[in-house]
């Protein structure tokens, strides 16, 4: 059998060969345009090997198994390509560690806590803690037994992050110490009793998070202040205690050194609080963050609300002082403020957990109470209440007034949700206590989310005596509604549906319109679909040509009223009990917007 024949390229001969047919095939480096791996230069190899460990570093031993020549580059370019041993699920550090060099080490457990067979890998690596660089454990009390014999300082550790799972909430040992290159802190139910002494040292801090701190790993508000000073690096702070009730005996006292520590954070952008209103004044009262733009607060719902000193700290905040917009949410578990300015990363949250409605209205009262006026002056206010109207009482819009009385320079308000009512009322009272007595006084125009019909005749009553009673000081409020658009989807992911219960009248006029131009004897079918388009005011043309309109406002075909013209009296015989009346010229579509 003959062998296949294969070419030869043109120019490495000008005549065919005789022989082609079992002449040796050219080698890779002789075809045009090839180059091969071996012709690239340790430079150009190196830049290879830089972008593929930034996405995987931990596969760098991969490449100096290939061959001499990448072994050498990559050994030669430790820090530049920043390798590190890997300490994680499955490797038998044990057995490799001393087969490398003596390369920085990463504890890597994060998620699931290590096997028992994988503890002896960690205890192993911590044992070398002047080469452990990073630390991201899932501690458990087994563990930390066997942690608590290691001896030295860590002080080549950049990041460290552990969590605890256990139920018990094991205390790390004091011993445990890092030093000033620390960069990263999180720890979540893991308290070391000394931590506001071990942090001090850790001035190259640049984010710090203590979550689900308990009773045994408290520090009070003066010892943090003090532990935070010369942290100039420090960018993001996230304190987050379990319970309200822990050391409250020891919250309010003043610093033993007898005056007030006051730390600049320079650096710091965001700050994120989880705890008692009480703990977080105290701390604000002694430091200063002049560049922090986005706070998260969340306050446990407690008897009386601390936030005097909350309202001066972010009074010397130049960039809290620009929103533009509030918007105020209650929902069943609780209420929260948000000041945000468009197209602006600056943002100032507060939240305080409660169920009970007046509770919340009155805590976040409380709080804006101890603002500054120049947060408080926003032009656009959002109020939105997710809590059934059910559960409200008769003095809600007392609570209510009490609420958006301080925002004095308010000209347009959104009101939605379950309250619509006793916001509006809240709107009509003047406030007996404050010396500018009228709520809102700049406010121009009133948003409006249409409520259910039962609710519907109630908040229009309501308005009517709000506009009236601004009416007679000379000021005009203009009343808008707001429908569900066809634009807010229900359900999640790209199969998301709009159900026909929030499509607009507009939306399904056109549907009716398309319908009843092929079919105009139809129209009965539509008021039978639902109690919708049997009740609300539905406006039908038959035709560009006849101005015909059909206006129906049915309840079952008791109150059936037909506006037709010549083109549609036929259809309309078999109604006995409908009053008919005719019309001529084009009719035209009422709008939705109440004008007063």
């Amino acid at each position: 059998m003959r062998s296949p024949i294969r070419t030869r390229p043109r120019h490495l001969s000008s005549r065919r060969q005789p022989h082609a047919a079992t002449s040796t095939p050219p080698s890779a480096d002789e075809w045009p345009g090839n180059v091969t791996i071996r012709k690239l230069s340790d430079e150009v190899l190196l830049n290879i090997f830089r972008h593929y460990l930034d996405a995987s570093p931990q596969l760098w031993p991969g490449l100096v198994h290939i061959c001499r020549k990448w072994r050498h580059i990559v050994f030669a370019a430790q820090q530049s390509l920043h390798l590190r041993l890997f300490c994680t699920h499955g490797i038998p550090v044990l057995k490799t560690l001393d087969c490398w060099p003596a390369l920085p080490i990463v504890v890597q457990y994060g998620g699931d806590a290590p096997a028992p067979e994988d503890e002896d890998n960690v205890v192993a690596s911590l044992k070398q803690s002047d080469r452990v660089s990073s630390i991201s454990l899932t501690v458990t009390g087994s563990l930390l037994e066997k942690i608590s014999t290691i001896e030295g300082s860590f002080s080549e550790l950049e990041d460290l992050v552990l969590v605890s799972r256990d139920n018990t909430r094991p205390t790390l040992p004091s011993a445990f110490r890092w030093g000033s290159r620390l960069r990263t802190l999180h720890l979540t139910s893991a308290p070391i009793p000394t931590l506001p002494e071990l942090i001090s040292h850790s001035t190259s801090l640049v984010d710090l998070q203590l979550h689900k701190i308990s009773e045994v790993g408290y520090f009070s508000p003066d010892a943090f202040v003090g532990a935070l000073s010369g942290m100039s690096q420090l960018q993001t702070l996230s304190l987050h205690f379990l319970s309200f009730t822990i050391r409250q005996n020891h919250l309010g006292l003043p610093s033993q050194s007898g005056k007030q520590l006051e730390v600049v954070l320079p650096a710091l952008t965001r700050l994120k609080y989880r705890g008692t209103s009480r703990y977080l004044d105290n701390f604000m009262a002694g430091i200063n963050a002049p560049r922090l733009g986005d706070i998260d607060i969340t306050f446990f719902s407690q008897p009386m609300m601390h936030a005097a000193q909350l309202g001066r700290f972010i009074d010397r905040i130049e960039m809290q002082k620009s929103h533009r917009q509030a918007e105020i949410l209650s929902s069943e578990r609780a209420i929260s403020i948000s000041f945000t300015q468009p197209e602006a990363p600056t943002r100032l949250e507060l939240q305080v957990s409660c169920k009970l409605l007046s509770r919340q209205l009155s805590y976040m009262a409380q709080i804006c109470d101890g603002f500054p006026a120049s947060l408080l002056d926003v032009e656009y206010l959002r109020i939105g209440a997710t809590q059934p109207p059910s559960v409200q009482g008769d003095d809600d819009h007392k609570d209510w007034l009490n609420l958006i009385h301080p925002f004095r320079g308010t000209k347009w308000i959104h009101v939605a949700g379950g309250h619509l009512q006793s916001i509006v009322l809240a709107l009509a009272l003047r406030h007996s206590t404050k010396r500018e007595g009228t709520v809102l006084p700049a406010l121009h125009k009133i948003y409006v989310r249409e409520p259910e019909p039962r609710y519907y005749a109630p908040l229009q009553e309501a308005l009517v005596s709000l506009v009236h009673s601004r009416s007679l000081s000379g000021q005009t409020i203009a009343v808008e509604y707001e429908r569900l658009c066809a634009s807010e989807p229900h359900g999640t992911g790209p199969f998301s549906r709009v159900s026909i219960e929030i499509l607009p009248d507009d939306v399904i006029l056109n549907i009716f319109c398309q319908f009843l131009h092929a079919s105009p004897q139809s129209w009965p079918t539509l008021t039978h679909a639902c109690r919708r388009m049997a009740t609300d005011r539905v406006y039908i043309s038959s035709g560009p040509k006849s101005s015909t309109l059909l206006y129906v406002r049915n309840t079952c075909f008791e109150d059936l009223r037909l506006l037709a013209g010549p083109a549609c009296r036929s259809t309309v015989r078999g109604v006995s009990d409908s009053r008919i009346s005719c019309s001529r010229g084009r009719g035209q579509h009422r709008s939705r917007t109440e004008t007063f």
